[in-house]
């Protein structure tokens, strides 16, 4: 993932402590009941974690630009 934070002043080191989580792959990820009404509905569809992780390679990563193969 690109690195973008940058030292809030120069001279200064910064520490930082990475987590990584990831979901399942089948995982939908929508708006949450609370979150939504009828005066305000989600602004985006529901969309799979595997399609989201899909996107986000696609984006950051050159290597997954490319669409696989066809069998």
């Amino acid at each position: 993932t690109p690195h973008r934070a940058k030292a809030s002043a120069p001279g200064i080191d910064r520490d930082a402590t990475p987590f990584f989580l990831d979901a399942s792959n089948d995982l939908v990820i929508e708006y949450l009941p609370v979150c939504q009404s009828e005066d305000s509905p989600p602004q985006y569809q529901p969309w799979a974690y595997s399609d989201y992780m899909t996107r986000f390679g696609r984006q950051y990563y050159h290597h997954f630009k490319e669409e696989p193969a066809a069998d």
